[in-house]
């Protein structure tokens, strides 16, 4: 993530629930992804609290959807990281 592009807004895409016959991932791999955005939201960054509470509806059923969501808001906090 250090040479990725970095993002206006932390999230920018609209999510859906995951259909039955959709791409899903793993819900423990998203689980553990998301944790620590989730710690840097509740410590230093309340601007991504938006963001975060949305992804984290889609804990249990994450699609892959979901996982580039998550990946906007990694690439948001690294081109944010010197607020």
């Amino acid at each position: 993530m250090d040479e990725s592009r970095p993002v206006a807004t932390p999230i920018a895409i609209k999510l859906h629930k995951r259909k039955p016959d959709k791409d899903t991932c793993d819900p423990t791999t998203y689980q553990m992804i998301i944790e620590s955005p989730m710690y840097a939201m509740a410590a230093t960054r309340p601007n991504i609290t938006y963001a975060i509470g949305v992804l984290s509806w889609y804990i249990h059923d994450p699609s892959n959807e979901h996982m580039v969501a998550i990946e906007i808001v990694f690439r948001y906090l690294n081109g944010t990281k010197h607020w």
